[in-house]
């Protein structure tokens, strides 16, 4: 009997034992344990060239045995999905039976630059994990194509020597990416000077072919302020006559001429001149001062006026143009200002004609502080 009892004992120990054991073993719910897939490889490309098909092969395995789903972000907008066994699948297949995946994807890149390439890979569960690798694609020319246009002097103009002109063209403009460097959108151009040669149909015709003559090489954007007859490297202008305005894309062969030709021609309008300058020397902040330009001027046209009061702080530009106070080759014009800061400032006056000619002359003026002290009590 006491044999019994002792057994009965011993198992109810061992049964609180094992109650104990179990109970230290913490709980776990199945959806907190991690069965995210496992990427255990991806081989791509590291450089292509643009427009270079690349290979990447992605290989997954899920420790639950579940189907997997593989996506690419390749960094240049475009995504891809692939999934496996089963589905609307794009790209992958199975690979071996020990859950082991795989998934191939090609694309190819546009442009030149460093591209982060991203592939997920999920579960049936919404499970995912992510890996990336770069890839540098390099090139030369993206845009092939220049399409160049001169838009002046573009035929019928007549540009005086000793005048500023500018010449304008348009260009839909080329993006250079070095092979291992980065990508460029500056553009520079050589404008060159192209006489005229009319049609010759009899035996006395001219036998040299004048060579155009360059005015400006490695020229950056789509204009260029041209000192009319000026030729790059050489203190004399070029001869009185008719010409075609040619500009090129420097060293590529790529030109495009003016479609019609415009004509060089020695001014014969003299520079206007100041005759004099009449205002006050000395004001006040805050007190308008009235100014009168007196100017000669030898030819026919109106006289543009423009004057900078110098206080540059308040950004102060006037302009005026003649045709309102043209007295024949005599013609005055009046500006008023007051200024907000004291100091000494020079105005400049300038004129011009309609030739483009001009001269300027400054004034000097004083700008004293308001004495607020100075005043009589009664």
């Amino acid at each position: 009997m006491k044999k019994y009892i002792g057994l009965f004992v011993f198992l109810g120990f061992l049964t609180l034992e094992i109650t104990k054991v179990q109970a230290m073993i913490p709980y776990y719910p199945n959806n907190y344990i991690n069965n995210n897939p496992v990427i255990s490889g991806i081989s791509g490309p590291q450089v292509l060239n643009i427009n270079e098909t690349g290979i990447w092969q992605v290989n997954a395995y899920d420790p639950m045995g579940s189907n997997l789903s593989y996506s690419v972000d390749w960094g240049d907008i475009a995504l891809e999905r692939a999934c496996l066994d089963g589905g609307n699948c794009l790209m992958g297949t199975s690979v071996s039976s020990n859950y082991q995946q795989s998934a191939t994807f090609n694309h190819s890149y546009s442009q030149a630059g460093v591209y982060t390439v991203t592939f997920i890979v999920t579960n049936n569960d919404g499970q995912n994990t992510k890996t990336s690798l770069s890839v540098k694609v390099r090139g030369n020319v993206i845009n092939p194509i220049l399409l160049l246009k001169v838009l002046s002097p573009n035929g019928g103009e007549v540009w005086f020597k000793n005048t500023t002109k500018t010449i304008n063209w348009e260009s839909n403009g080329r993006t250079f990416c070095n092979l291992d460097g980065p990508c460029s959108d500056s553009l520079v151009y050589d404008i060159n000077l192209v006489n005229h040669y009319p049609i010759c149909a009899g035996i006395n015709c001219p036998l040299l072919f004048t060579p155009p003559v360059k005015i400006a090489s490695g020229v950056y954007g789509n204009s260029y302020r041209w000192d009319v007859g000026k030729i790059m490297g050489q203190k004399e202008r070029v001869r009185d006559g008719i010409y075609k305005i040619m500009i090129c894309e420097t060293n590529s062969g790529v030109c495009d001429f003016g479609d019609n030709y415009f004509e060089i021609n020695s001014s014969n309008l003299s520079t206007p001149t100041i005759t004099g300058i009449s205002g006050p020397k000395t004001l006040k902040v805050g007190q308008t001062g009235t100014w009168q330009v007196k100017v000669k001027n030898s030819n026919e046209g109106n006289l543009s006026y423009s004057v900078d009061w110098g206080d540059t702080m308040d950004n102060v530009y006037d302009q005026i143009n003649s045709s309102t106070i043209e007295r024949m080759n005599k013609q005055t014009a009046t500006f008023s200002h007051n200024y907000t800061r004291p100091g000494n400032y020079k105005i400049r006056f300038t004129v011009t004609n309609s030739n483009g000619q001009n001269v300027s002359n400054v004034y000097k003026v004083r700008i004293k502080e308001v004495n607020f002290w100075n005043t009589t009590w009664h």
